[in-house]
């Protein structure tokens, strides 16, 4: 409320606080007097995905990005790394709208570098290795997707892959071109399987060119507390989709 406040005077606001929290027990406060006046805040969403795992449920955000997307006016950021959370910030706080940006907790691997372009809603083609599997990811598990993905590369298997750090807009061209491009498609996120990328993509596709989506997402059900769960160490996961 304090942020919209400020907003509403012609600032550029930052609200900060934990994924689980920014999303649902401040929603009515982010829906109804941040984005239904379309005010210039941006929610700066920490400890998102597994990295509050030490937490428990009670802090672990795996259901954010879902509820987020549904409110009108908002767009949903997810940066991969610091070079680049860095770029989506400062170009997000010049859009006079409503932004949730989804950070990490812990340190993580630089992945870019200070050349990182950012532009609402464009995806990026990080590898480009042939058409048996492309894989979609967004956000900080991205680190771990490019070493599975480069296994997978040493194994044989010829890989496109794909970084979205918007959720919303969505780069609906990029997902389009990339389905009829490949034999399959796979989608790799630190959320439920319900809301977030897998149900971003599945959405464009439905709609504009039916393709079968191969999820990698957390089950429909409540986890465990513990160190986040490494996604390089189950490409197995993706061997047997393949």
């Amino acid at each position: 409320m304090v942020a919209a406040g400020l907003a509403s005077t012609g600032k550029i606001s930052f609200a900060i606080s934990y994924s689980a929290f920014t999303s649902m027990r401040a929603l009515e406060q982010l829906r109804t007097f941040v984005c239904y006046p379309n005010l210039n805040v941006k929610v700066i969403a920490g400890l998102g995905g597994f990295s509050a795992g030490i937490e428990g449920v009670t802090h672990m955000a795996l259901e954010d990005l879902g509820i987020v997307r549904c409110i009108p006016n908002l767009i949903v950021a997810n940066p991969a790394d610091y070079y680049s959370t860095i770029n989506i910030t400062k170009k997000l706080a010049k859009l006079n709208k409503p932004a949730y940006i989804r950070l990490g907790r812990d340190p993580s691997p630089v992945i870019f570098d200070k050349n990182y372009t950012f532009t609402e809603g464009k995806a990026n083609i990080l590898l480009n290795e042939g058409d048996d599997v492309g894989i979609i990811t967004s956000g900080i598990i991205l680190t771990e997707v490019l070493v599975a993905t480069k296994e997978l590369i040493k194994m044989g298997l010829k890989i496109k892959l794909m970084e979205l750090p918007t959720l919303k807009p969505l780069d609906t061209s990029a997902v389009i071109n990339l389905a009829k491009t490949i034999k399959k498609l796979v989608t790799i996120e630190e959320h439920n399987i319900i809301g977030g990328l897998y149900s971003a993509v599945s959405e464009v596709l439905c709609k504009y060119y039916p393709a079968q989506v191969y999820p990698i997402a957390v089950p429909d059900e409540f986890t465990e507390s513990g160190l986040p769960m490494i996604c390089s160490k189950n490409i197995n996961w993706i061997i047997k989709i393949l």
